[in-house]
């Protein structure tokens, strides 16, 4: 919800004052008739729904282009910043995902755990981590 209205590009390259050409991946985005770069343009929770985009995006270009299908997705903090409705429609669209491939998504907030089949809380207490 809170980058419906975001789009986004890469330049692959870019040519410096001295007139060569660099080869780097610059991610421009276009947001309220506002172009440039993600950081200077969106907020922190925008940034945040633009990434999660942005790796499920390769993951699927990665599966396209190779024919194969990774059997997994790995996520990790993927939520930072995000109010209830964005990370709640986050969370459906990796539930899409999860019908054929196993996501795993490392994160320390609980307020959502009931919409996951299965969670495992690791506890870090006496310098020592366990499953509980």
């Amino acid at each position: 919800p809170n980058t419906s209205k975001c789009s986004i590009v890469f330049s692959s390259e870019k040519v410096t004052q001295k007139g060569a050409v660099k080869k780097t991946i610059t991610p421009i985005v276009r947001f309220n008739d506002t172009e440039g770069p993600y950081k200077a343009i969106l907020s922190g929770g925008m940034i945040t729904s633009l990434e999660l985009a942005v790796d499920l995006a390769v993951y699927n270009v990665i599966s396209n282009r190779t024919g194969i299908r990774p059997g997994w997705l790995i996520l990790d903090e993927s939520f930072e910043g995000l109010g209830i409705i964005e990370k709640e429609a986050c969370l459906q669209i990796l539930a899409n995902y999860a019908k054929d491939i196993l996501v795993l998504i490392i994160d320390h907030a609980s307020e959502f755990k009931e919409m996951f089949e299965k969670v495992i809380t690791v506890v870090y207490e006496n310098e020592k981590s366990h499953i509980e």
